[in-house]
């Protein structure tokens, strides 16, 4: 959902490891979300938020803006 669609059509890279999954995603941060304030609870940002609402309908995402702080 956080995709830059415009400015590459490299595909995501999803690499499972025994330890960690790594994914890799063309584009960087988006909207209201920036390099020095990436990861802070309350700040996100999506750029579709069609395909937003699709993955949480679908079941894929739970809630939004909460991914990198759980991860941590």
């Amino acid at each position: 959902m956080h995709r830059d669609y415009e400015t590459s059509n490299a595909p995501t890279r999803v690499t499972w490891y025994d330890d960690r999954i790594e994914i890799q995603n063309p584009g960087g941060p988006f909207g209201q979300v920036s390099v020095e304030n990436f990861g802070q609870a309350g700040i996100t940002d999506y750029r579709n938020p069609i395909v937003a609402e699709a993955l949480k309908t679908l079941g894929f995402v739970q809630r939004f803006g909460v991914g990198i702080a759980t991860a941590r």
